[in-house]
């Protein structure tokens, strides 16, 4: 039969074979040393009816007793239970806070809406306006009166530059005399180009051309090439000119002169013909 005890020193459960009664042993659970006890009665009793069918009265060693091993299958921790009253609100905040969404989400899709719109217009009118011009290509003629019929007043200088020009230095006007004028390519022409003007000559068919920038007012000079004045350079031609050309006279000599202002507001202008009689 089995010998069922605890071991005195942790309280194990343990046991072995009834032949080892008395006998000296170690706790296979702590170490400790003890002496296997005698069997009780109540365990000879029950042993005695299942004599020979246990495999417990042959064992030599101390082993957990598993049979007396107690699972304690604890039900998991819970926190305490809230008896609240569940959260009540009026119908009527509801349906008040239900129709404040709906109207938020018009509001919010109508201003994408006309969003849209306004986009879109500005797309359209971007691809439908022309670009912006930047350049006017200037034309005229100049022409001289001789035996009553209009001539070529080939050689004559012209001189065009923007009414609001601040010219930060002068320029020697004797350079750009009609009888001193050899191109557009002298550093007097390429000076007057700097300050937002130019300076060109007429050709043989009385003619001549420059491009100037787009959106600003400009007063242009003529200097005659073949025809002469004998009265000197007016006060007008001092206060347009006198800034730029000091002294104007060496600029106009005694030639004939005319002055004029435009605009240049699109791709192309040309001027009224200019005639010196």
């Amino acid at each position: 039969m089995a010998i069922r005890f605890q071991c005195p020193h942790c309280q194990g459960k343990l046991k072995v074979g009834s032949h080892k009664a008395g006998a000296k042993k170690k706790c296979p659970l702590c170490g400790g040393e003890l002496v296997v006890p005698q069997p009780t009665a109540e365990e000879s009793a029950v042993d005695a009816a299942t004599e020979g069918s246990s495999e417990d009265a042959f064992l030599d060693a101390i082993v957990v007793d598993a049979s007396q091993i107690r699972v304690d299958r604890a039900s998991p921790v819970r926190g305490p239970h809230r008896t609240d009253a569940p959260l009540e609100l009026p119908r009527r905040v509801v349906y008040a806070v239900g129709g404040l969404l709906v109207v938020v989400a018009m509001f919010f899709f109508m201003f994408g809406v006309l969003v849209g719109r306004v986009t879109v217009q500005r797309g359209q009118a971007r691809q439908v306006l022309p670009p912006a011009r930047t350049k006017t290509i200037l034309t005229g003629t100049v022409h001289r009166r001789e035996n009553n019929q209009r001539e070529p007043d080939a050689g004559s200088v012209v001189i065009i530059m923007p009414l609001d020009m601040s010219p930060e230095t002068t320029v020697e006007g004797s350079k750009l005399n009609p009888s001193n004028f050899t191109g557009t390519n002298m550093p007097e022409a390429q000076l007057l180009r700097t300050f937002g003007g130019d300076v060109v000559g007429v050709d043989s068919q009385g003619r001549f051309r420059t491009t100037l920038a787009a959106g600003r007012s400009y007063q242009i000079l003529v200097v005659s090439k073949n025809v002469t004045s004998d009265a000197p350079a007016d006060r007008r031609l001092r206060a347009l000119w006198g800034d730029l050309f000091v002294p104007v006279e060496p600029l106009v000599g005694s030639q004939a002169t005319y002055l004029g202002e435009f605009e240049a507001a699109g791709a192309t202008l040309s001027l009224d013909p200019i005639l010196f009689n």
